[in-house]
Formats: C-alpha cells, sequence, structure tokens
C-alpha cells in the first residue's frame, strides 16, 4: 500500500547546547545576548532553557515558542534575576530615587499571536532601601516588602496596569 507522504507525517525534534546565544527584539525590544542555553526544538515548538543576559542584565530564561498557528499564546516567557539599580535602569525601569538596591524576583510574560501581551512581575524588596520624600516615607533594608504587579502590553497603545499589590 502506497501512501503519500504529508507534513504531518514527519516528527522532528533536536536537542542542542547554545552557548553565547544572541537574538535582537527578543520580546517586547530587548535584547538577549551571552546566552548559555540548552535549546530542544520539534514540530510543535522550540524550548529554551538557561542563562543570558536582557540588555545586559543576567537572568534566568525559560522561553518556550508555539509553531501552532491556532495556539492562542504565540511565546512564553520566565526571567528571574537579582536585578540591582544598574540592572533596572538598562532593562528600563530605573527606580532611584524610589527604590535602590537588591530586588530578588521574576517576570513572566505571555506573547498572543496578535503581539499583545501579558507581564506578570513578583519582586522580594526585602533587601531594598524605599523612600517616598513627597509624603516622608521610607522602607530600610531588610525590612520585609513584596510587590507584585500585571501588565497589559498591546502594539502601538499605553501599557495598561492590570493590577499592584505592595506589602
Amino acid at each position: 500500500v502506497e501512501e503519500a507522504l504529508t507534513p504531518d507525517l514527519i516528527k522532528i525534534t533536536a536537542v542542542a547546547n547554545v552557548l553565547q546565544a544572541s537574538v535582537p527584539n527578543v520580546v517586547l525590544d530587548y535584547q538577549l545576548t551571552e546566552g548559555d542555553v540548552a535549546l530542544t526544538i520539534d514540530n510543535k515548538g522550540l524550548d529554551v532553557n538557561g542563562i543570558a543576559k536582557v540588555n545586559g542584565a543576567p537572568v534566568q530564561l525559560v522561553w518556550r515558542e508555539e509553531f501552532d498557528s491556532k495556539a492562542p499564546v504565540a511565546a512564553r516567557y520566565k526571567l528571574t534575576a537579582d536585578l540591582d539599580d544598574g540592572m533596572r535602569r538598562a532593562i528600563g525601569y530605573p527606580t532611584e530615587p524610589y527604590v535602590s538596591g537588591l530586588t530578588p524576583g521574576h517576570i513572566e510574560i505571555e506573547v498572543k499571536k496578535d503581539r499583545s501581551a501579558l507581564l506578570d512581575a513578583d519582586f522580594d524588596l526585602t533587601q531594598a532601601v524605599m523612600a517616598v520624600e513627597q509624603i516622608d516615607w521610607q522602607k530600610p533594608a531588610g525590612a520585609p516588602a513584596q510587590l507584585k504587579f500585571k501588565l497589559a502590553i498591546a502594539p502601538n497603545l499605553p501599557v495598561r496596569m492590570e493590577s499592584a499589590v505592595f506589602n
């Protein structure tokens, strides 16, 4: 019995370790450089896990890219980092004079097929010094604090804050 070979009958899987990877505009116009990652690719998508720099800030990276055009989510990213003042400036979020010092945390980004994105962030601010001079408020380093927020991002539209919790 002879059968026609169709693309859905072909199964591909590849695994590789990639050193010093760079991806310009990887997500939301951020640059990924110096990536030392494990890469797995198959018919369904691409998985990347490892360490890299995003706009110069070192991060632990987990990235899933979906190849199915019908999937509601095109890509998911999870970035984990211990951000200091310079790293926050490098990724476009300077926080001085309100927050200074180390802020470990993670950011998860879900990019939809229409290139809109949801960003979910969680940062431990315990090691940071915080101050809002206008209301005479301060938090010394060592005092527990946490910031969680969600942003909705769409091409050519202002960023919309979905939620924010500081405690």
